[in-house]
């Protein structure tokens, strides 16, 4: 949410000072942009057990929407300081690209990654390939045993709007990427220290691109 200091100059003191309580319900930034008005412009005088409080208040809520929306706390922005930090295929464009493409891709990307932070050893070639058996036996028995028992569910107990809506490609979607995503996040945290500053590279675009044409374009093609 946009915070904007110019609209909470606009209330009066009172208002301003809901933002600053100890049970305030806004943002970081909406907290700290008001106690900024009140302090500098509204010469509100405040205690040094106030001022403490609302520093932590402000110090609390910043750590929470960090958390929030920020998955992987080790991923640095590109900037001139951080040009010294490798640039990885993000753990996400990897499961997208092992669930709409098929697992190879997603080990060739990791496999990539492995390449960048020199960690390409035994160790990690061996979690490599057996991510990929792992993940194409998961397709193999959900195709032999799980595919026409959903098949069957979405025939006899789906009707109307909800079996346009759940097909059995969306099943088929939701399960690899399921296995995907666990068999890939534990190989991520197997091989790469925890504590790595990494920059990304976004190729979720160019995954999906690459998804249509090698799902869609090729085999029309071929018919």
């Amino acid at each position: 949410m946009e915070v904007k200091k110019e609209v909470l100059r606009k209330l009066p003191t009172s208002g301003l000072l809901q933002y600053v309580n100890k049970d305030s319900k806004y943002v970081s930034l909406a907290v700290k942009y008001a106690y900024e008005i009140l302090k500098t412009e509204r010469n509100v005088q405040f205690s040094d057990e106030e001022i403490k409080r609302i520093e932590e208040l402000i110090a609390y809520k910043e750590r929470q929407e960090n958390d929030h929306f920020k998955v992987d706390q080790n991923i640095l922005e590109n900037s001139a300081e951080t040009e010294k930090y490798p640039i990885l295929f993000s753990k996400n464009d990897i499961i997208l690209a092992s669930t709409v493409i098929n697992p190879i891709v997603g080990g060739v990307l990791f496999f990539v990654n492995l390449n960048k932070v020199n960690q390409v050893k035994p160790k990690s070639i061996f979690l490599t390939i057996g991510y990929l058996i792992a993940a194409f036996i998961a397709i193999l028995l959900y195709n032999t045993y799980v595919s026409d028992l959903i098949s069957n569910f979405i025939i006899e107990s789906l009707s109307g709007y909800s079996k346009n809506r759940y097909s059995e490609l969306t099943f088929k979607i939701a399960f690899k990427m399921l296995i995907n995503f666990l068999l890939i996040s534990f190989l991520w945290d197997k091989i790469f220290d925890k504590q790595m500053k990494y920059r990304i590279y976004s190729a979720t675009i160019g995954i999906i691109i690459f998804a249509v044409i090698y799902l869609f374009i090729i085999p029309m093609f071929l018919h």
